[in-house]
């Protein structure tokens, strides 16, 4: 059984405004194409900013990096999240904040995962990029949990446009960028997770080295009554990707095998971290 968070504060999200406002975020998710998904800027209060905003600027400790051919980042979650990322999470878990996501979406029995096992916090630099991808709907470790619903906050004050890093929603087929969502601070997208929900920041970002496009990710699952396969990010190259596409296809088959290992061997993002910085020949946390 699933402990219940119930820390509904209100000091986080913005409660009263996007409950006054459902019927238009209802109509927004409907109507979206070319899948599911709802942008609501102003997301959180200033409270939540703040607390976000010293997660990050806590230093390097505690972050791994995400690094393979269709995936360039840095996170932090899991344990490695500090107690201000904690709260902001717990909030995202109480009665009230999945009651709006599920007024939203048209979900039942949502609930986040408070252990972050995926999901946190993710801030990408110069150069980095997410190829086009598909994500997991079953939980790394809970059998009968199915993922539903994706929520991303941008957390990068001053980012500008000229840098890239707009969240591309592109057809089922691979065809063609359909919507884009530019990473504005404090903005929030809902967006539903299946198999034609086709998204990514494929191009690298141009932004100084001394900026990142920084957020938090988070993940509501509902309990399928039943084991959920297990699944992986499934990458696509884009249309004229002619010689990556062998490289993500050879990624993906990979990724099939890490899935696995986390699953039924308890392998986690943060040991093989580990491993890469040791044979790098890095040392420490």
């Amino acid at each position: 059984m699933r402990a219940v968070t119930d820390a509904s504060t209100g000091r986080f999200v913005r409660y009263a405004r996007w409950e006054s406002e459902l019927d238009a975020l209802r109509e927004r998710w409907r109507s979206a194409r070319p899948f599911a998904h709802a942008v609501l800027d102003g997301f959180f209060d200033d409270a939540a900013l703040a607390a976000l905003a010293r997660e990050f600027d806590a230093g390097a400790e505690g972050w791994i990096e995400n690094r393979h051919y269709s995936q360039r980042l840095r996170s932090r979650g899991g344990a490695r999240l500090g107690p201000d990322a904690r709260a902001v999470v717990a909030e995202l878990d109480s009665p009230r904040a999945r009651a709006l996501v599920e007024a939203v979406t048209g979900e039942s029995g949502l609930f986040v995962d408070v252990e972050m096992l995926d999901g946190g916090l993710s801030a990408m630099g110069r150069g980095d990029y997410f190829d086009l991808h598909t994500d997991m709907r079953a939980h790394a470790r809970r059998r009968r949990w199915e993922r539903r619903v994706n929520l991303i906050v941008y957390l990068s004050e001053g980012w500008r446009d000229a840098w890239g890093g707009d969240l591309e929603l592109w057809t089922a087929d691979g065809s063609r960028c359909a919507a884009r969502v530019a990473p504005r601070h404090n903005r929030a997208v809902l967006f539903e997770v299946g198999p034609g929900a086709l998204h990514g920041v494929p191009e690298p970002l141009a932004c100084p080295v001394s900026a990142s496009r920084r957020n938090l990710v988070l993940y509501y699952f509902r309990e399928a009554g039943r084991e959920v396969p297990i699944t992986h990010f499934r990458y696509r190259a884009r249309p004229g990707e002619t010689v990556r596409a062998p490289l993500v296809w050879a990624n993906n088959a990979a990724l099939r095998v890490y899935q696995s290992a986390r699953r039924r061997l308890g392998v986690t993002d943060e040991g093989v971290s580990r491993a890469l910085r040791w044979a790098r020949g890095e040392r420490g946390p």
